[in-house]
């Protein structure tokens, strides 16, 4: 809770917010692949067509989810899109559905 806490607050420095708000990313995909395997195992398990297709939603929400949290992670590397060796900053992380978040690209700490 504490990145997450600090990933969006005004006042903390930059390079705190973007390691915070990182961290509290990599966190909830970490928890949406355990989710996914979760989902992936019932959707094997089931039986019965109710239940398949239950579990059927339940897979693809999962998956949706874990791809959000990965696109949202690419965004954040270094080189995106021909802009190679520009910093990239986490400037906040909303872990919400959609995950939301603002990556900037340049060091805001030295930003004139």
């Amino acid at each position: 809770a504490l990145p997450a806490v600090i990933g969006n607050l005004n006042g903390v420095p930059y390079w705190a917010r973007d390691q915070a708000n990182r961290s509290a990313a990599q966190r909830a995909y970490a928890r949406a692949e355990d989710a996914l395997r979760t989902a992936r195992d019932r959707y094997a398990k089931s039986v019965g067509t109710a239940a398949q297709r239950a579990a059927g939603h339940a897979l693809g929400d999962a998956l949706e989810r874990r791809d959000q949290l990965k696109n949202f992670l690419a965004a954040s590397r270094t080189s995106l899109n021909g802009v190679d060796g520009m910093a990239r900053q986490v400037v906040s992380f909303d872990d919400g559905q959609p995950p939301l978040g603002a990556v900037s690209i340049g060091d805001l700490d030295s930003a004139d």
